[in-house]
């Protein structure tokens, strides 16, 4: 299903992946252990203070419900990895850019005296980034395993919209709009999808000489080409 070129990234993805889950847990356990007030440094829209929370927020969850974080930590698991394996070359880039500029946006268009904490935000960002990316370079397993991810995840196209209460829909939000732009900033990265001989051949108008597409049974007949012959003269050498 992937491309042989890109599996040497499988193992150092699965490494990048943990090192993310393993720091938001670090960042988990902080909140219920010995600094619990942290959760304080979250994203607070419209306020100056606030706006440490666009570097720290996605490595808080909420101490009172442990599925905050599960959740978090399969969607992240799953992003982190994929982005790895397909966008080696920027992934670093991606990531620093989804995290902060979901978190831009949220302090930007989030209810003044709000506290935004999660790791929606850069998820929503990769997924959306991975999405649109796959469409753009015509890859048609990163297409599927994105969507595979909008679907399985929450469905993650409702959570844009003010539809529960408690959920950073504007996390959601800033994260959307940070995946669709970053997907144009690096629309020239990435895999493409794999091109056949006669795929390469249309594109450079290069006329196929059999209809290769046809089973065996219906191609045209190839004409035959007599082999030519060679007349050779010789005289015996006691001949005058």
């Amino acid at each position: 299903m992937f491309n042989d070129q890109l599996y040497k990234n499988h193992f150092p993805a699965i490494l990048f992946a943990f090192i993310i889950l393993g720091a938001m847990w670090i960042g988990y356990f902080i909140q219920i252990g010995p600094i619990p007030e942290v959760t304080r440094y979250g994203v607070h829209p419209q306020e100056i203070k606030g706006l440490t929370g666009i570097l720290f927020s996605p490595l808080l969850h909420s101490t009172k419900d442990i599925w905050h974080i599960i959740n978090n930590s399969i969607g992240m698991g799953v992003v982190s990895y994929l982005l790895y394996y397909f966008y080696k070359e920027v992934t670093v880039r991606v990531l620093l850019f989804s995290w902060l500029l979901s978190g831009g946006i949220t302090w930007f268009i989030g209810e003044s005296g709000s506290n935004h904490i999660g790791m929606s935000g850069v998820i929503y960002s990769v997924t959306f980034f991975l999405l649109l990316s796959g469409f753009i370079r015509k890859n048609n397993v990163l297409i599927r395993l994105s969507l595979g991810m909008v679907f399985l995840y929450g469905s993650l196209i409702w959570g844009i919209f003010p539809i529960k209460e408690g959920i950073s829909w504007e996390g959601h939000l800033g994260g959307f709009l940070s995946g669709m732009f970053l997907a144009f900033l690096y629309r020239k990265k990435g895999p493409v999808e794999r091109k056949y001989h006669y795929e390469i051949e249309e594109e450079l108008g290069i006329e196929p000489e059999e209809e290769y597409w046809l089973p065996e049974e219906e191609r045209k007949p190839k004409p035959q080409i007599e082999k030519p012959k060679i007349i050779y003269f010789f005289r015996r050498s006691n001949e005058e």
